[in-house]
C-alpha cells in the first residue's frame, strides 16, 4: 500500500525547491548582441581555439584556403607526435640550453594539451579562420600603418 501522506510531502518539497528556478527563468530577458560604434558586433574578449587552425593564414600558404586530406593528416600526425613527446618525463641530466637560445619562464611542456585536430568548416579543412580577403590575413588599418611608419 502506498503511503499518500509521504507522497504528498515529497511533491510539496519538490515544488518548494523548484520555485526559485522557475522564478529565475521567468526574469531572464532576451540577450542583445553588443555593437561597436560602427554598428558591427563587438567581438572583443577572450576567445579559445581548440584546433591547430590559426586565425590568420601563414604567409607561405598564400591563397590556399583549405588543406588536402593528405596535408591535414600530416599536420595532425606531427602535432600528435609533438604532444606525445611533451608528455614524456624530462631527463634530469639533460644539458643546459645552448648559448643564446631563448629561455622563458614557462615550464617545459606548459602542462597543457596541444591542439591536434584541424577545423573543418563547410566541409573544408581550413588553413585559417580568416577567409576574406583571399590571402587569409587581417588587413592592417591604414591609420595603424601610418603610426607604425611615424615611429620607425
Amino acid at each position: 500500500m502506498i503511503d499518500h501522506s509521504l507522497l504528498k510531502k515529497f511533491f510539496l518539497s519538490l515544488t518548494i525547491i523548484s520555485v526559485p528556478y522557475v522564478v529565475l527563468a521567468e526574469k531572464s530577458e532576451l540577450w542583445i548582441t553588443p555593437m561597436t560604434e560602427y554598428g558591427h558586433p563587438d567581438l572583443q574578449g577572450s576567445w579559445t581555439n581548440p584546433y591547430q587552425t590559426p586565425l590568420e593564414r601563414p604567409t607561405e600558404l598564400g591563397g590556399q584556403r583549405a588543406y588536402t586530406h593528405e596535408q591535414a593528416q600530416a599536420l595532425i600526425d606531427y602535432a600528435r607526435e609533438l604532444d606525445a613527446a611533451r608528455r614524456e618525463p624530462l631527463d634530469p641530466n639533460r644539458p643546459p640550453p645552448e648559448a643564446g637560445e631563448r629561455i622563458n619562464n614557462q615550464a617545459d611542456g606548459n602542462f597543457e594539451t596541444m591542439p591536434t585536430e584541424m577545423a573543418v568548416i563547410d566541409g573544408e579543412i581550413r588553413t585559417s579562420f580568416v577567409i576574406d580577403p583571399e590571402n587569409g590575413r587581417i588587413p592592417r588599418l591604414s591609420s595603424a600603418r601610418d603610426i607604425h611608419v611615424q615611429w620607425r
